[in-house]
């Protein structure tokens, strides 16, 4: 199966991406160009949110397969590009692997039309550490839909 869509983080930072998703029995992949904005602040400024641009690959696995749903774990890696807006001296290269489970289901009547839900754990660090603080790690929850061909 492959499809393309939408996928979205609703809890944590919220970026947003164009999706190309990929199953072939028990083994899947998720490609993802972001954006969004993330929070940064300088060292010793108060914190706003920039521009940021990226690539976000993932590896999933099933745990549980039914005729209507499947469970999945995974892992996945980004990178991202933050700039601010204003001033061009806020500019960091973000890495960010996580580690993530999650759950795909169709409506019956509607198959290829696939929903999905992901939690999953980020932790980033940044080429700009000396400039930035970058909150960019922790707890996220991610929503998707696929139109599968």
């Amino acid at each position: 199966k492959l499809g393309f869509g939408f996928h979205g983080v609703v809890v944590g930072n919220a970026l947003n991406a164009a999706s190309l998703r990929g199953w072939s029995g028990k083994l899947g992949w998720e490609a993802n160009a972001l954006y969004g904005k993330l929070e940064v602040s300088p060292k010793g400024g108060s914190s706003r949110k920039t521009d940021a641009f990226g690539l976000e690959l993932k590896g999933l696995y099933t745990l549980v397969s039914r005729s209507n749903s499947q469970l999945y774990a995974g892992a996945k890696f980004a990178y991202i590009d933050a700039k601010e807006d204003l001033s061009g001296d806020l500019k960091a290269k973000v890495y960010q692997p996580g580690i993530l489970v999650g759950s795909e289901f169709c409506i019956p009547q509607l198959p290829e039309v696939r929903f999905d839900f992901e939690v999953g754990y980020n932790y980033a660090w940044t080429n700009n550490i000396n400039k930035v603080d970058l909150k960019a790690h922790g707890v996220n929850v991610g929503l998707g839909i696929h139109y599968n061909f």
